[in-house]
């Protein structure tokens, strides 16, 4: 018959009853804790046999793919739901894995309605691990940051497409040495190169091409206490030796210890203001000394008379200019009479010739002819110069 186990052993044998439920116990947390962990977890875990097969897949495939777990279980997932162009490189990485324990790859993934996923994943092999026997892959849903990598690729194509290809000059020079780092063709043909690579192929110093070194100077203290500048202009020379008048703004970097700005080729307008500036002395030269009273209205409003015209019917030109003529016609009618005149003959014509009589600062009734032309015959709204000859003394020899 077998002896009864003493006190001492059974109390033994308790404590080690007692160790084993609670190393149990504290499994079972521990198993509570991971589940609940992966449950929750944005990610989904994805545990692949050696031959790729699908045997374990959390909830959160749900989330991202639309699939439930069981419907994505026991499936060659590279074969059948990755993306026909990127199941190669993935196939490479899941042989990697195999091979060198660890690796990660991006890919598109089929959701359940049909579109494609952006995903990122991260594998070990953990074949040898005897409590998992598989390859846990991590997955992310990377969708979005997909989406906002190829908007920016977009953008950064875009921007550098009209950097390219604009004509308006954009350039990025150094503030300190005048090098300049960047810039696209229009400022290449500015200064007479065929295009920026012939430009950038040697060291280009900016600041050696100002005719007037001050305009430099000017520019970056502009620069140097506002941050940026606007409608800058300056004069520079070409590769011909020739002079090129150029308007830029531009903004400082501080950062990086450059300027960035846009310019624009500005020598024919440079040219044409000269030009005009010319021909208004010209013009301002005939206007003071041409026998004849000359004026320059729009609407029937003085905006110049000369000298002649003023002292002929006695007034200044200051108290002239932004009035009407009608003042100077003996009645309204003939003010209206000789404006529908006017305008009949410059519509059928180019030009009016007519008479009338218009009323010196005292009061007297002068006889004159005026000839009108518009500025411009297809836009009469521009102005118009009107020619005033007093014939007074004229119809009085006639009437002898």
């Amino acid at each position: 018959m077998a002896e009864k186990p003493t006190y001492e052993e059974l109390e033994h044998q308790v404590k080690e009853l007692k160790i084993a439920l609670d190393d149990l116990e504290q499994k079972r947390v521990k198993e509570r804790f991971f589940k609940e962990l992966i449950k929750n977890s944005s990610d989904s875990i994805v545990i692949l046999n050696r031959d790729g097969m699908q045997t374990y897949v959390s909830d959160a495939v749900e989330k991202h793919l639309g699939f439930k777990p069981h419907e994505v279980i026991n499936i060659s997932v590279i074969e059948e739901m990755i993306h026909p162009d990127d199941q190669q490189k993935t196939l490479t990485t899941f042989e990697k894995i195999l091979e060198e324990g660890e690796g990660g790859v991006q890919y598109r993934h089929k959701h359940k309605n049909g579109s494609w996923v952006y995903l990122e994943a991260w594998g070990t092999n953990q074949l040898s691990n005897p409590d998992i026997q598989g390859v846990v892959v991590n997955v992310r849903n990377i969708t979005e940051w997909k989406k906002t990598e190829e908007a920016l690729k977009t953008a950064e194509a875009t921007y550098r497409n009209i950097f390219l290809n604009s004509q308006i000059g954009l350039f990025r020079s150094d503030i300190e040495t005048g090098l300049l780092l960047d810039a696209n063709d229009a400022v290449a043909h500015f200064f007479g190169y065929k295009d920026r690579n012939e430009l950038l192929a040697e060291p280009f110093k900016i600041s050696d091409r100002y005719i007037d070194s001050k305009d430099r100077v000017k520019m970056t203290s502009i620069l140097m206490k506002n941050g940026k500048f606007k409608n800058f202009e300056a004069r520079f020379r070409r590769n011909d030796g020739s002079v090129i008048w150029n308007r830029y703004s531009g903004k400082f970097i501080a950062e990086k210890g450059w300027i960035e700005g846009v310019s624009e080729d500005i020598t024919k307008e440079k040219e044409a203001e000269k030009a005009l500036q010319e021909s208004e002395s010209t013009l301002q030269s005939v206007f003071g000394v041409v026998p004849v009273g000359i004026c320059f209205m729009k609407g029937r409003m003085y905006q110049r008379v000369n000298q002649n015209w003023c002292d002929s019917f006695g007034y200044s030109e200051a108290s002239l200019l932004g009035k009407t003529t009608e003042f100077l016609y003996e009645n309204r009618e003939e003010y209206e009479l000789v404006g529908r005149n006017l305008e009949e003959q410059i519509h059928e014509h180019g030009i009016a010739l007519l008479h009338t009589k218009l009323k010196r600062s005292n009061g007297e009734l002068r006889d004159v002819d005026l000839v009108a032309k518009p500025l411009n015959s297809q836009n009469t709204a521009e102005g118009t110069v009107v020619v005033v000859q007093d014939t007074t003394e004229r119809k009085r020899l006639e009437l002898r």
